[in-house]
């Protein structure tokens, strides 16, 4: 995960000015992607209510 901090409008030079911190995936991070949406996938197929699992 790589994060970055940028001003909130670096337009505006105010001293005390706000800043807005983000973060987004590595290439890595973004590879995973797939894996973990088929992940997802099988878990909502295989829920079930917690009565019928016993």
């Amino acid at each position: 995960m790589i994060h970055a901090l940028y001003p909130e409008n670096p337009e505006v030079h105010i001293p005390l000015r706000q800043e807005i911190l983000r973060y987004s995936l590595t290439e890595r991070g973004i590879s995973l992607m797939e894996v973990l949406d088929q992940l997802c996938t099988w878990g909502e197929e295989n829920r079930r209510p917690i009565p019928e699992t016993r």
